[in-house]
């Protein structure tokens, strides 16, 4: 599966929002992953940016890549750090491809929004289930297992973790009750135009996911004030 398509376009989403963004441009990017979004968000805004990644390897590539730019990056596991964590208030966390990989998602809901400054951004990105059952049936050809993944709404990651499911309206229930307001929200990468045999598969064996067209669920939330709701 080629990812550039969804890398392009969430390019595209992110910069329409970056009108959005508060003053005081302090980024935290978590689950950065090679660096490709640190380095972008530099480019756009010249803020102080922060990476956080639970894998060694990819923080040391993220040094690597970054060069001589002043953007920094820190080994940490997301689930290990507490609200207080970190000293200084963001105007934008981006959570990339992360809380499928967590237990307790609403909790780290709130802890990035007590990082927030009011007003502050959350960028969300999920897998969606029909986009993860027209993966597994493109690499396996197997009908029987692909369902059973998205009847679990769960698979085994690429480190052999589990990874969690979210559907749309699930997804938005969590981020109203960590206190964020959703401001725009949108699939990305097509399951239609970059992969047909998996997408028609799909819509003959599950048509209840006719309207679930992508592989990725992406979010924009907004922390409106220092209240949080419960």
């Amino acid at each position: 599966m080629n990812l550039n398509p969804f890398y392009d376009e969430l390019e595209t989403v992110l910069k329409e929002s970056l009108t959005l963004l508060p003053e005081g441009g302090n980024v935290l990017d978590i689950g950065c992953g090679k660096g490709w979004l640190t380095r972008l968000l530099f480019n756009y805004l010249g803020a102080n940016i922060i990476g956080i990644d639970k894998n060694e390897v990819n923080i040391d590539d993220c040094r690597v890549k970054a060069g001589n730019l002043p953007i920094e990056y820190k080994l940490m596991d997301m689930v290990d750090l507490s609200s207080d964590t970190f000293l200084t208030f963001y105007s934008l966390i981006t959570c990339h491809n992360v809380l499928g990989y967590i237990s307790n998602p609403t909790d780290q809901l709130h802890k990035m929004y007590s990082w927030l400054k009011p007003g502050g951004l959350l960028s969300i990105v999920v897998r969606t289930p029909s986009g993860r059952f027209a993966e597994i049936y493109e690499r396996s050809e197997s009908i029987n297992l692909a369902i059973k993944r998205y009847k679990d709404m769960k698979m085994y990651g690429s480190f052999g973790d589990i990874f969690n499911f979210y559907t749309q309206s699930s997804l938005t229930s969590m981020i109203e009750v960590a206190g964020f307001s959703v401001l725009k929200s949108q699939g990305l990468y097509s399951l239609e135009k970059y992969l047909p045999k998996g997408n028609e598969i799909l819509r003959s064996t599950l048509p209840e996911l006719k309207n679930d067209n992508y592989f990725f669920h992406w979010v924009l939330c907004k922390k409106e004030n220092n209240t949080r709701i419960n």
